[in-house]
């Protein structure tokens, strides 16, 4: 049968009309609400969204069309019915009604839960959006977070009962795909199979901010789940509509924009000009900075270009100079492919305006996902006898991106690409993490990546996500509540480090009621209550030659923190 695609208006239009059918039918018993061959749907959470009228219905998997569930039909006591009932499947008995729920789905395939944990009636779900099966990249972030469930169900079992009988509650992840076939559509559809289906208090990401906008509008945040981004640098992603102001719904356990925009700025008018200058460059300094069109590459870059200041002026003088020393380029937002169908067409005149300009320094303000589409071809198409300009990298992410290293050997952009993360305040324990990492996935062994903050943020914001729900007590176990017990994550309460060195401390400290001050691997995690977001130190990272291979293996650290004040001549990339 042909699929009919309807708009959302539409769908509801037609589904409404339907209903009043099925009200003047039920009395001989049909319990249908829709038509078979006109209104379809993939889930319960897409029947249920349809409004009020459609409560209590679910998705027959058979005719793909919404129909009611007599309310005394199907009900289940134990997760075990669940999961014999789905063939062995990963399922709970959904508290809220007694339903049984399935937890994978094509946009959610991944249960991270130990071998019978899930039989366990107390166990606890929580959601993740991952970009893993998109990059290595994703796939390395999602281990992460599996480490970290790995751990609290190793070291204690699970996370404390509510009362003194010594028993456990297991902490199951399911983690879904934030990048997929159908864009925005299928990250909707994750979102509400982890909201409205299976009813997670917390969701840990996505890592991509423009998707994390769009989720959190769309989902989270109107059915009140508690989001940890573990890359949640911008601004814009606290200033969706929060139903449970002033308490923050969003919580971020890395660097913001506005610290990432300071150090931009400093950056170039205490490192990189005085570098050029030293050079011989006697002429003005131009600066080009290429956006993507979306909620985190237009509000970063907005933020930096208000902390520009090169040629002994900001952006504005030096945009309205003759000829300008500032140019501004937008690609396109990659996410977008309804409004920005083409976007190699976008990229390419960026690119080309980028080449004529001819910038001493060029600011990346763009999601991962476009880095191969957009630094790539800059990088081997720069004038032959033109020096190359300096890349500073305002994500975070281009020491993470492995085929980065061979075009910075292949074009010799040593010293020259400088990238922007969080700085690790304890070296040591960052690297006992790292060596247990690799030992857990050999198959990344050989990757630079997990040396990375970006990546041990997940593993972090698991931790968070573990002992937020603990601190919440006896409460109902929902985002708004959990939301609340921030202040018991932060000092003054006793140091706290992610990790199983500390867990049992922490669980002890938590069910008493005490506050614990925890610190991550990839920064002190001090939140600030009041807004959900991070006070992070910042760190410069840089490509590292291998001394034997010659050649790009990693980025390393220069030591230089906006905390200890850039001063010229302390970068360590040259």
């Amino acid at each position: 049968m042909r699929r009919i695609v309807s708009s959302p208006s539409s769908l509801r239009a037609i589904a409404l009309g339907l209903v009043a059918f099925a009200g003047l039918v039920g009395v001989h018993g049909c319990t249908y609400v829709t038509n078979t061959t006109a209104v379809q749907c993939t889930s319960e959470a897409e029947c249920l969204s349809l409004g009020p009228e459609f409560a209590g219905t679910t998705c027959d998997r058979t005719t793909k069309t919404c129909i009611r569930v007599p309310e005394d039909d199907g009900l289940c006591s134990h997760n075990s019915e669940c999961i014999d009932k789905a063939g062995g499947i990963p399922a709970i008995c959904r508290k809220r009604d007694r339903k049984c729920v399935t937890l994978q789905t094509p946009e959610c395939p991944t249960v991270m839960a130990q071998p019978g944990q899930l039989i366990n009636d107390d166990a606890i779900i929580i959601g993740a959006l991952t970009p893993a099966g998109h990059t290595q990249l994703g796939d390395i972030m999602e281990k992460a977070l599996e480490l970290s469930q790995a751990d609290f169900s190793k070291q204690v079992r699970g996370l404390p009962a509510l009362d003194d009988s010594g028993n456990t509650r297991p902490l199951v992840i399911v983690a879904c795909h934030e990048f997929g076939a159908e864009g925005y559509t299928g990250l909707v559809r994750a979102g509400e199979h982890l909201a409205k289906d299976i009813g997670v208090p917390i969701n840990i990401g996505p890592v991509d901010p423009a998707n994390g906008a769009y989720v959190l509008g769309q989902v989270m945040n109107p059915n009140r789940v508690l989001s940890i981004l573990p890359l949640g640098t911008s601004t814009n992603l606290f200033k969706v509509a929060n139903p449970i102001a002033p308490t923050p719904i969003t919580w971020a356990t890395t660097m913001s924009d506005e610290t990432i925009a300071t150090a931009t700025g400093l950056l170039i008018t205490k490192e990189i000009e005085p570098k050029l200058r030293a050079s011989g460059v006697t002429g003005p300094i131009r600066v080009a900075m290429l956006v993507e069109d979306n909620a985190f590459g237009l509000t970063t870059a907005d933020l930096v270009q208000g902390k520009l200041n090169f040629n002994n002026t900001d952006a504005a003088g030096n945009a309205s100079a003759s000829p300008p020393n500032y140019l501004r380029l937008n690609i396109g937002d990659l996410n977008d492919a309804v409004g920005n169908p083409s976007p190699e067409a976008k990229i390419a005149a960026a690119i080309g305006a980028t080449l004529g300009f001819k910038p001493h320094v060029v600011i990346h303000s763009y999601g991962p996902g476009a880095i191969g589409k957009t630094f790539f071809p800059l990088a081997f198409g720069w004038p032959q006898g033109l020096p190359h300009a300096y890349h500073i990298d305002v994500v975070g992410t281009f020491g993470l991106f492995d085929p980065l290293f061979e075009i910075i050997d292949t074009v010799h952009l040593q010293g020259k690409v400088i990238s922007e993360v969080a700085h690790q305040p304890d070296k040591s324990r960052v690297s006992q993490w790292t060596i247990k990492y690799r030992s857990e996935y050999p198959q990344f062994r050989d990757s630079p990546l997990p040396d990375f903050p970006n990546i041990q943020a997940w593993y972090d914001s698991a931790y968070l996500a573990a002992y937020a729900i603990v601190a919440n007590g006896k409460k109902p176990l929902t985002g708004e509540n959990v939301a609340q017990t921030l202040p018991l994550l932060l000092p003054p309460g006793q140091p706290i480090f992610t990790g199983t060195e500390d867990i049992n401390k922490a669980l002890g400290l938590l069910k008493s009621g005490s506050g614990i001050d925890l610190n991550g691997l990839a920064g002190n995690m001090d939140i600030d209550p009041r807004t959900g977001r991070p006070n992070y130190d910042l760190d410069f990272t840089c490509p590292e030659t291998d001394a034997v291979t010659k050649k790009t293996t990693r980025f390393k650290y220069s030591g230089v923190s906006l905390l200890n004040n850039i001063a010229t001549g302390t970068l360590a990339c040259d």
